[in-house]
């Protein structure tokens, strides 16, 4: 299976405020998996600069930017294998590429990590999906999205809930200004760090 070339990819940053702790928890955004879906592209960028104006922040930020480049070049769903890369997620042990060992050594750090899944749909609202009772005790950080159980076999945030790591994936909708998404999410992520 082709791994990312220089050419072809993800962005990944890393983001802290100055005097942060060394321990401090992280959020983890993914985006761009589907590249079809430019919504939940933008929505993690929204994140960074949420983050890069914010005084204070009691999390660092780790931001995989366009995980599927060549699908998000090619307005594509699928990976240029024809893989749907969020049907194929195993564990820390089951990685198929440089993006997913990035990932999984991020998640497997030893400190708290909450993940974001950001995505795209039709419809006229965003929804947060989760995979379990990890996913499911985030629902009150994230009060005006409606959580909907959706366990799939092979995502991001399946593979997450199954090792012990807190995920969710967020669908952005073209019925809701995507600020306003962003906001929401920003101070659900912000909770999430604070409440220990």
């Amino acid at each position: 299976m082709p791994s990312h070339t220089q050419e072809n990819a993800p962005h990944h940053a890393i983001i802290r405020k100055p005097g942060l702790a060394a321990d401090a928890p992280i959020v983890v955004v993914v985006t761009g998996q589907h590249g079809n879906e430019p919504m939940g592209l933008e929505l993690g960028w929204q994140m960074a600069a949420a983050y890069k104006m914010a005084e204070t922040c009691r999390f660092e930020l780790r931001l995989f930017g366009g995980a599927n480049p060549w699908g998000l070049r090619h307005l594509l769903r699928e990976m240029e294998d024809g893989r749907d890369m969020n049907a194929t997620w195993g564990g820390p042990d089951a990685c198929r590429d440089d993006l997913e060992r990035e990932v999984w050594s991020v998640l497997r750090s030893g400190r708290r990590v909450l993940l974001l899944d950001m995505h795209s749909q039709s419809g006229t609202l965003p929804l947060a999906y989760y995979d379990g009772p990890l996913g499911q005790a985030l629902e009150p950080l994230f009060r005006s999205l409606p959580f909907v159980c959706k366990p799939k076999a092979g995502c991001l945030t399946g593979a997450c809930e199954a090792h012990g790591v807190e995920a969710l994936t967020i669908e952005a909708t073209s019925g809701q200004p995507l600020g306003l998404l962003s906001q929401v999410v920003w101070k659900g992520a912000s909770q999430w760090a604070e409440r220990g």
